[in-house]
């Protein structure tokens, strides 16, 4: 997963008027860099995000199914694991979302 807060972005203006963007690696010297919480922060918000996408396509396929007689081996069927409550939701994005970032120092 790459998160947008690894990479600082700059806008400049060349010499024709037009627009560059330019991403460079944070650099703590200069005083622009994120902190750790902020990052977790966002990993959690954007996990959090994705899990109630899915929720909402889960809830649909789940309509459509009930539609339909569903012929397939159980051996080919999905597992699917039912979270309740938006606590356990929250705790499970915030758990998927320090992974991510833990994942992605050490994959550097």
């Amino acid at each position: 997963m790459m998160f947008g807060m690894v990479l600082q972005e700059t806008v400049t203006v060349d010499e024709s008027g037009k627009e560059v963007k330019k991403q460079e690696k944070i650099k703590t010297r200069a005083g622009k860099s994120v902190k750790l919480v902020e990052l977790l922060d966002e990993a959690k918000d954007r996990q959090l995000k994705k899990f109630e996408e899915r929720m909402g396509l889960q809830k649909e396929a789940t309509q459509e199914e009930e539609n339909q007689i569903e012929s397939t081996e159980p051996a080919q069927q999905q597992v699917k694991v039912q979270i309740e409550g938006q606590e356990e939701l929250e705790k499970a994005a915030e758990v998927l979302g320090i992974s991510s970032v833990k994942y992605y120092d050490l994959m550097q």
